[in-house]
């Protein structure tokens, strides 16, 4: 899809409505620049607050993935409380992690 857009004072571009209907863009996010050899990249910046960066970095991505994985795969054990959990993970041979 190619859509013409107009260069207005102080540079700044309308995103067409008809882009606007297909990304999911709100009035006042951030937007990247990237130049590129065709011309300029505009990709969507996702705002994420202090306490909420670790959720998005690529070591909680990959440990996600993997207890995904354990629990397609039926490597999982099921407790009724959280004393049950905590129990259960202090039991000999349970793999220890760090």
């Amino acid at each position: 899809m190619t859509t013409k857009a107009r260069i207005r004072r102080k540079f700044q571009v309308t995103i067409p409505e008809e882009v606007r209907e297909k990304y999911p863009l709100e009035e006042g996010q951030y937007v990247n620049l990237e130049p590129t050899p065709q011309g300029i990249l505009i990709t969507a910046v996702r705002e994420v607050g202090p306490d909420q960066a670790w959720f998005w970095s690529p070591r909680w991505a990959a440990e996600e993935q993997k207890a995904d994985a354990d629990f397609r795969s039926g490597r999982f054990t099921e407790a009724g409380s959280a004393d049950e959990a905590i129990q259960q993970l202090k039991k000999p041979g349970t793999p220890k992690r760090r």
